[in-house]
């Protein structure tokens, strides 16, 4: 089965071909809501809901985004009124293929299939639990609050009845993790452990969440190995997860050569987990400077697919960066042969012919990524991420007011759960008001962009440039700082 996705839902990728966006997709996507639970055991009959389901889920973890969304869509045919099965389906599409107005549509379909079934059913925890994250990924969040708590009066009644039900208290932990109440989750998660239920080991994996999201990484660290520790070798998707996680929390905490370590593990379990390999040679490029070695991650994506353009893309910016510029643009043209209208793909090599000194060729490449976003922007107006593409080429020719013009339209355009989107715009387009010299706009398009997402070391640092140059010193080094601590590198 090919990986490479379609030239249109390639264009409306988050710009994944740099490192902090390229960790930031993928850490999102180890943090997405608690769904509620479709299938107990694994199923091998084709003609099930479940089993496509769990394809779907497979792929989408492989770095098959749209082979994802087909195995949701036949697990939607057998069984159209699953919202669980929605949910993850709008996800697949906004999470990773950047279709927001298709990722709506799901999560609203989600909302009326729950909703019914709260009204037939009003004790129907699993049904509030579903209904809560839909709403959540609506940007609703006050009435999946709500949802949630429904869910969690109807399992403390049962824990009332019966306390040593182990699903319960699992189920309550779940929901109180969506509701961002991670101490009152860990608690409940405790119980599950401590009935030494079946699912004590998710339980220490969610627990490693919970105390990534609280920034209490030991704590994290030990719960997580917890889980590695409790999980049968051959949970293969339950070991990935609990081993990503691991890297990410690792990470954070400053130990990269740890976090390549595990996931040396995700390697191992999972030699044809596409994202794995990608993430795991963006951290050795971009936090090690081990570019020979993130090379070699790279050709490990490309073996997992060698169909997909992404990945030979990333092989060739490794390249580019060790110093083997040839070998680069061999494998960029081989990325740009497989998708040759890839704007990404296209806004990269340019950026790689820039360093080159090959001014022209870099301008070509610029101007076809540019025709390309056009069009993506006319086939899809509401394309948040198409037209920040646009406003990145335009940035980078100069066309400073165009590209705030585009910027604004992903802005607008962006759907309320895409806080990184957002960030990655606001950034962007204080950016382009600084090289404009309008200071006292970029300084506060600089904080929206914060707003989106605190950690953001490069929005930290833009803000910072934008102070100093208006004379506000102290505040300019203390954003130089705090990108500094969040490991910018200027």
């Amino acid at each position: 089965m090919k990986g490479k996705t379609r030239s249109l839902a390639a264009l409306t990728e988050p710009s994944r071909l740099d490192a902090g966006a390229r960790l930031a997709l993928a850490f999102a996507a180890l943090a997405v809501l608690c769904i509620p639970a479709f299938a107990q055991e694994r199923a091998t009959d084709e003609n099930s809901a479940s089993y496509w389901f769990e394809r779907g889920r497979e792929l989408v973890d492989d770095g098959y985004y749209e082979e994802g969304v087909l195995a949701y869509e036949n697990a939607l045919d057998i069984d159209p009124e699953n919202a669980s099965i929605w949910i993850s389906k709008g996800n697949a599409l906004g999470l990773f293929l950047g279709r927001s107005k298709d990722a709506v549509e799901a999560y609203e379909r989600a909302l009326l299939i729950s909703d019914n079934a709260t009204k037939t059913n009003p004790n129907d925890a699993l049904a509030w639990q579903a209904k809560g994250v839909a709403l959540s990924y609506l940007g609703r969040q006050n009435e999946a609050d709500q949802a949630y708590e429904t869910a969690i009066e109807i399992y403390n009644q049962t824990l009332d009845k019966y306390p040593q039900d182990a699903e319960a208290w699992y189920l309550k932990a779940e929901n109180l993790m969506n509701m961002q109440r991670r101490e009152d989750a860990i608690a409940a998660y405790d119980k599950v452990i401590e009935l030494n239920s079946t699912k004590a080991a998710d339980a220490w994996t969610t627990k490693g969440i919970a105390f990534l999201d609280l920034k209490r990484y030991n704590e994290s660290i030990e719960a997580l190995d917890k889980a590695i520790g409790t999980l049968p070798a051959d949970s293969i998707q339950g070991l990935e997860l609990a081993w990503s996680l691991k890297a990410q929390v690792l990470l954070d905490m400053g130990r990269a050569e740890e976090a390549v370590e595990a996931y040396d593990k995700v390697n191992e379990l999972a030699p044809q987990n596409l994202e794995a390999w990608l993430v795991k040679g963006t951290i050795l490029r971009s936090f090690l400077g081990r570019y020979n070695e993130s090379v070699e991650a790279y050709e490990g994506a490309v073996q997992a697919n060698p169909e997909n353009a992404e990945a030979w893309a990333y092989k060739a910016i490794g390249l580019q960066e060790a110093g083997r510029y040839d070998e680069s643009l061999e494998a960029f043209d081989k990325a740009l042969q497989l998708d040759p209208e890839n704007a990404l793909i296209l806004v990269s090599k340019g950026s790689s012919l820039e360093k080159m000194d090959r001014h022209d060729e870099a301008m070509e490449a610029y101007e076809k990524a540019l025709e390309a976003y056009e069009n993506a922007t006319v086939l899809s107006p509401e394309n948040s991420r198409a037209w920040r593409g646009k406003g990145d080429v335009l940035l980078k020719l100069g066309r400073y007011n165009d590209s705030i013009a585009a910027y604004d339209k992903a802005i607008e355009t962006a759907p309320p759960y895409a806080t990184a989107d957002l960030a990655f715009a606001w950034n962007r387009k204080g950016e382009a008001l600084y090289k404009m010299g309008q200071l006292e706009k970029a300084a506060p398009a600089y904080d929206k962009a914060i707003e989106q997402y605190p950690e953001y070391g490069e929005a930290w640092h833009g803000k910072g440039l934008a102070l100093q140059a208006l004379d506000q010193r102290s505040e300019a080094e203390a954003a130089f700082a705090r990108a500094r601590e969040l490991g910018y590198e200027d």
